[in-house]
């Protein structure tokens, strides 16, 4: 899980914790939770999160041709191998998200370090926040929480296409 997202999920709890009864958990705290997901899918979108801070960390923990699906860490592995670098079992290979939907596994993701701009997958990062908050709010069983993940979904994705 990248940085932001870790520092997302501890800012939804903590606002969630910072209740002083169950009656403000579902009201206050909920709706301040969603304000953080709503602050967090507008800053993605407008590229205000360094990609540096959505990178994924990920152990390499077998010899590259032992692996039989090209996960994203294995694209990463790969590309840093062609860029000369020495990969092994027990590498920690971190990469980032930009283009989930090509149809190479290898263009999905681009290692670090970067060299130049990177363009991060918008849609990739935006659904990890919306999936954060659903591990978040679906202990309390909030049926609010279903209607808003659509909600979230149609004003970002549908209504504002995002453009990468």
């Amino acid at each position: 899980t990248p940085k932001y997202i870790k520092e997302l999920q501890t800012k939804m709890i903590k606002t969630l914790l910072e209740c002083k009864n169950i009656k403000e958990v579902y009201e206050i705290g909920y709706d301040g939770t969603i304000q953080i997901v709503k602050k967090a899918i507008e800053d993605i979108k407008n590229n205000k999160i360094p990609a540096e801070e959505l990178t994924i960390s990920k152990t390499l923990r077998k010899p590259l041709q032992k692996y039989k699906s090209m996960q994203p860490h294995v694209s990463a592995a790969k590309q840093l191998l062609s860029k000369g670098e020495y990969i092994k079992p027990g590498n920690i290979i971190k990469y980032t998200y930009t283009n989930t939907k090509h149809r190479n596994p290898i263009c999905r993701i681009k290692t670090i370090p970067y060299n130049g701009k990177i363009n991060v997958d918008k849609r990739k990062y935006i659904n990890m926040v919306v999936s954060a908050m659903k591990t978040i709010l679906s202990p309390l069983d909030l049926t609010k929480e279903a209607n808003e993940s659509k909600i979230l979904a149609k004003e970002f994705f549908i209504v504002n296409p995002l453009k990468s």
